[in-house]
């Protein structure tokens, strides 16, 4: 039986900025040769405002990303987290948790992952980590 493998990270490409990410994809495409692979990319959430986006308009992209899309047998959850970014950078590995609680819980119900990799110390690592503790095995 194959093993099911979640990565969790910030970095993966979404259908608006395909190249965003790509080493991960191409990670967990050689991960899904072997094993079952769902992907969690928690992404900062952006309003779509159309006032907010005339003064933000490298933003745009942002505000189109599904939330779930699958890529050959990958599927991936693109969630999105509260952010302010340089003020209240020090919250976001708990507002990727709590972004992230809900369908991790939901995919490890029914159809439990074997392995969590999660990229990057921080942000991912750290949201993780709170996340992992919470599920049945390890978290280090």
């Amino acid at each position: 039986m194959k093993k099911h493998i979640m990565v969790l990270s910030l970095e993966y490409p979404k259908p608006s900025l395909p190249f965003q990410g790509a080493f991960t994809a191409q990670f967990a495409k050689a991960l899904a040769k072997q094993s079952q692979v769902t992907v969690i990319c928690p992404t900062p959430w952006f309003p779509k405002s159309k006032i907010l986006l005339s003064f933000f308009p490298e933003k745009k992209p942002w505000t189109t990303i599904p939330k779930t899309h699958i890529d050959g047998n990958i599927k991936i959850h693109y969630l999105p987290f509260f952010t302010v970014p340089f003020i209240f950078r020090y919250l976001n590995a708990l507002s990727i948790a709590l972004a992230c609680r809900k369908t991790v819980k939901n995919i490890h119900s029914t159809n439990a992952f074997d392995v969590l990799h999660a990229y990057g110390v921080y942000d991912s690592g750290s949201g993780v980590r709170r996340r992992g503790r919470g599920q049945s095995g390890q978290s280090t």
